[in-house]
């Protein structure tokens, strides 16, 4: 909650929030540059998905003062509709939750029971 109420007061603030690239990734901690160097500062994801970005993936960065964590930008996909979830790697692989109830895993639908 207060993760959340401090990027929102640090919207106002625009020099806050920036853009910058990974330059190295490990679990859980990454590295990034956006003119200086921002090293092992967090990546925010959504519950409980864990993600680890690639070497140049384009990131925005939440300056929190003494702390910084970043977030990836996602790419967006046309048919998708509100509600929706949508997981997918550089390779192609993807799992979509459609709002249908439907489950699809690489182009295999799964109905909902």
């Amino acid at each position: 909650m207060w993760l959340s109420e401090e990027i929102a007061s640090v919207g106002k603030n625009s020099e806050q929030v920036s853009l910058g690239h990974v330059i190295k990734a490990e679990s859980g901690k990454i590295t990034v540059k956006n003119g200086e160097d921002y090293k092992d500062i967090p990546l925010m994801a959504p519950g409980c998905i864990n993600y680890v970005p690639q070497s140049g993936e384009e990131v925005v960065i939440v300056n929190l003062g003494e702390q910084a964590v970043c977030s990836t930008i996602s790419a967006a996909r046309g048919n998708i509709n509100p509600g929706e979830l949508y997981i997918g790697t550089q390779s192609g692989a993807y799992i979509w939750l459609k709002n249908n109830g439907q489950v699809v895993i690489n182009g295999q639908v799964f109905e909902k029971e």
